[in-house]
């Protein structure tokens, strides 16, 4: 009887967890910049990386994307000699970077981008 009792006490415990409201999970950040930035400025890529520049508003966004041909899956971005952006099995990365307000660097989630690399795992 006991041991009914701890079932159906654990049971309900389960469903009440799962009505417990939690936060939302993150949002990205939308890019905000007020500076264009020269094309292929502050630093170079060469293949296969594709080097995309695009304006928006008073802002210069610059995406950097890593794309595989099969067999390999895995594309990835190497940052900065060390920093990376994986994505695995659908081999596309990207990496979009946006021109600082002094309009000297191109930046990713507050670091300057200095190197970028298409890596093959």
């Amino acid at each position: 009887m006991a041991l009914s009792h701890l079932l159906l006490l654990s049971s309900l415990l389960q469903s009440l967890h799962s009505c417990v409201p939690t936060s939302p999970g993150g949002i990205p950040t939308p890019i905000t910049c007020s500076q264009l930035c020269p094309a292929g400025s502050f630093f170079t890529t060469t293949p296969p990386m594709v080097d995309s520049i695009t304006i928006q508003g008073p802002c210069s966004v610059r995406t950097l994307t890593c794309t595989i041909i099969p067999p390999y899956t895995n594309a990835v971005i190497m940052y900065n000699g060390g920093s990376t952006i994986t994505v695995t099995g659908s081999g596309t990365a990207t990496l979009p970077i946006t021109c600082n307000t002094a309009g000297t660097a191109w930046i990713y989630m507050g670091t300057a981008i200095t190197s970028a690399s298409c890596a093959i795992f």
